[in-house]
Parts: structure tokens; C-alpha cells; sequence
């Protein structure tokens, strides 16, 4: 019987483009596995270590790395926030040009939520 070959290659997409105060940064189209096994590891460590948030940061740089070598620093404007939630906006959130949920926000008098579950929205990416 044949053995079947699966091309792992054929499933990493195009380079994600960031903007940043204003400037586009190039990013790899994925994360190798070790840097996100390490963030990984770094959230269940607590992100209200500075020492944990450093590792982070210099994990995002050398994200930004890969479409500009000589990069030295995160964009000044980058914000703590925006470090911290990187990889799931970047490489799990949904991306800008989606499509947007038609299902109208709920709302409690706290404010508008999403009506949809995390497990509505795993179930339609596949």
C-alpha cells in the first residue's frame, strides 16, 4: 500500500503585516513551536512578573525581527497591552479583513458582549 505524504509546509499562510504607530512591520506567517510553547509557558507564570513581561517582549522582538534584521527595539508606541496580547490577536485572533459576526451584541447594562461562545467560533473555522 502507497504511503500517503502530507506536505506540513503547504499549511504555513503568507507573512502577517502589523501596524504600529503609524509604520507596517512584516512578521513569519507562524511561530516556531518552541517561542510558543515558552509564551505559553510565560502566562501561566503570571504577567504581573516584570521579569516574565521582559522575556515576552524580547520573544515579540525577535518576532519583528524576521522582517527587519536590524531591529533593535519594539516600536516605542507598542504598549504593554499590545505585548501582552500579541500572539492571540496576530496568530489566533481573527484577522481585519473577516468577516464580521452578523450576530447583533447582546447587553446586560454593563455594556455590549458578544453573544457568540469560544466554542460557536472554533467550531466555524473549521
Amino acid at each position: 500500500m502507497p504511503t500517503k505524504i502530507v506536505d506540513l509546509d503547504t499549511l504555513v499562510g503568507e507573512d502577517k503585516i502589523v501596524v504600529v504607530g503609524g509604520k507596517r512591520y512584516r512578521l513569519p506567517p507562524d511561530i516556531p513551536v518552541q517561542t510558543f510553547l515558552r509564551i505559553r509557558k510565560y502566562g501561566d507564570e503570571g504577567l504581573e512578573n516584570d521579569e516574565v513581561v521582559a522575556r515576552l517582549y524580547d520573544e515579540v522582538l525577535e518576532l519583528f525581527r524576521y522582517g527587519d534584521k536590524d531591529i533593535k527595539e519594539l516600536p516605542p508606541s507598542m504598549t504593554t497591552n499590545q505585548v501582552v496580547t500579541f500572539i492571540g490577536e496576530i496568530y489566533g485572533g481573527e484577522g481585519e479583513d473577516e468577516e464580521p459576526d452578523p450576530t447583533p451584541a447582546a447587553t446586560d447594562g454593563a455594556g455590549p458582549r458578544t453573544s457568540r461562545s469560544c466554542k460557536t467560533r472554533s467550531a466555524s473555522k473549521t
